[in-house]
């Protein structure tokens, strides 16, 4: 037996668009959505399974291969900002400093002002639920450090993407000090 096709009326004749849905299988349902819903659909998807796979990555590195905590994030990281790597790189070859520049610091002030305030509200509300010490941040030596280090990185391209758009050799080799500074404490630091 096949299925008789289905005439799915323009916007606004008058039929409920809930109603037709209702009525249409999985396949039609996305020929019955108009472009706008679907091009708003198509990111939802593509976060929620990267996610996932983010997440089961994750879980099979630190459960079932007993990694350590810091390298594993430090490796999803790296993967996670390949892309920005790569336009920052073809736009400092290209000679175009002020993007690869921009790029740099608007990465750095989305983790520090987007990222890191959402992750800490997030522990603090788990801690308030009885989640536990398990999400808990120790205050020590390298995570007071980590935070300290990370606004003379934070300034030093604050200054130069808002005043000269170049770096000379010493402000690239005293940013790469501190970015090396926050690396050593990062992976030394006892977990």
């Amino acid at each position: 037996m096949t299925a008789a096709p289905v005439c799915v009326p323009e916007s606004g004749v008058g039929r409920d668009r809930a109603d037709v849905l209702r009525r249409l299988g999985r396949i039609e349902i996305l020929r019955a959505l108009p472009p706008e819903e679907i091009q708003a659909l198509v990111p939802h998807v593509g976060a929620y399974c990267g996610g996932e796979a983010i997440g089961s990555f994750a879980d099979t590195a630190l459960r079932r291969l007993g990694l350590p905590t810091i390298p594993t994030a430090a490796a999803l990281a790296f993967f996670a900002g390949i892309s920005e790597y790569i336009i920052v790189y073809k736009s400092h070859r290209r000679g175009e400093l002020g993007i690869a520049l921009s790029n740099v610091f608007g990465g750095l002030t989305q983790v520090m002002f987007l990222l890191l305030p959402c992750g800490l509200i997030l522990i603090g509300v788990s801690g308030l639920v009885g989640a536990g010490a398990r999400f808990a941040v120790p205050i020590n030596e390298a995570t007071m450090l980590l935070m300290l280090l990370l606004f003379p990185l934070f300034y030093a391209l604050h200054q130069h993407v808002e005043q000269e758009k170049t770096l000379s050799n010493l402000d690239a080799a005293s940013m790469t000090g501190i970015y090396l500074l926050l690396l050593y404490f990062l992976f030394t630091s006892p977990t």
